[in-house]
């Protein structure tokens, strides 16, 4: 089986990704400021020790993605489903974020972060 590709130290800023697929890989220590993920697929990707500022993630798929230590900072975030992702090491942080219809069911949180 191969490995993910290794994405690591790219920040992105003021980027377009809305209705396309993020490479499948592992993308670490980045930062995401001020992009538009609005219905992006990012099924598979793994996040870790990543910030997500002051983007839109509304309606973005999530199949099986991990989320390992990632902070989301003044986000639109609305109708994410949470309830299929990658729960091994998930450490979930949000910070002012708009979580509308955002569904975190059957999801343990120690109340912040999740």
């Amino acid at each position: 089986m191969k490995d993910k590709p290794q994405y690591e130290h790219q920040n992105f800023e003021s980027d377009a990704f809305s209705e396309t697929t993020i490479a499948n890989g592992n993308y670490e220590n980045r930062t995401f400021t001020n992009c538009i993920l609005e219905g992006a697929d990012l099924s598979n990707a793994f996040f870790i020790d990543y910030v997500f500022k002051s983007c839109d993630l509304s309606n973005a798929r999530l199949n099986n993605t991990a989320f390992r230590n990632v902070t989301f900072v003044e986000c639109r975030s609305l109708g994410l489903s949470f309830e299929n992702i990658n729960e091994f090491l998930l450490k979930l942080c949000f910070e002012n974020c708009k979580l509308n219809l955002c569904s975190f069911y059957d999801k343990k949180s120690n109340r912040h972060p999740i």
